[in-house]
């Protein structure tokens, strides 16, 4: 195995291990939709959730200590994202199997890298981060509001910055929680 290579099997490696045993039964490769009818019955349906079609795609833990910047382009550990997720430098909520879950609008890209958005999370931390329901506040980032033009907080951020309007709709959502 090369050098950096996963030890561990990924979630395609369990699928492929699974998909040889059918065609070898074959005894012949089969037709390609058939293989192709096969590969997507062992594929793990999406789950369902209220809350993907509001909060967009997101990372594993896994993957984000391979895309986020490490020492000398090693990957970063799981302890490394975990304290980053504690010091309100990573937007993250936990899924209903236990898992970490990491918004991909949180991030941009460099040198095929991920880099935090230094203006998501200056939004970020003015909200009550270590004390609220995370998901509730990343739906709040991703909501289109009437205060902010029929804008996303996250748009808004993006477009205008962290200024007095956010604050403000900031502010009315901190408020709201406290209470």
């Amino acid at each position: 195995m090369p050098a950096g290579a996963p030890t561990e099997p990924t979630d395609i490696d369990t699928y492929l291990a699974a998909l040889r045993p059918v065609l070898a039964a074959h005894g012949q490769l089969p037709d390609p939709d058939e293989v192709a009818a096969l590969v997507a019955g062992l594929l793990p349906r999406p789950a369902r959730s209220r809350w993907a079609g509001r909060i967009g795609p997101v990372y594993t833990t896994g993957q984000l200590q391979r895309l986020l910047p490490g020492h000398r382009r090693n990957p970063i550990s799981d302890e490394a994202v975990r304290d980053r997720h504690r010091n309100g430098r990573l937007i993250g909520f936990k899924t209903a199997d236990g898992r970490w879950a990491w918004p991909a609008f949180q991030f941009t890209t460099a040198g095929g890298r991920l880099q935090p958005a230094a203006e998501v999370l200056e939004l970020w931390r003015t909200l009550p981060w270590q004390d609220a329901n995370e998901l509730e506040l990343i739906s709040w980032l991703t909501g289109l509001r009437g205060d902010l033009d029929g804008a996303s907080p996250l748009e808004h951020v993006r477009n205008r910055g962290l200024d007095e309007p956010l604050v403000r709709a900031a502010g009315r959502l901190t408020g709201r929680l406290a209470a």
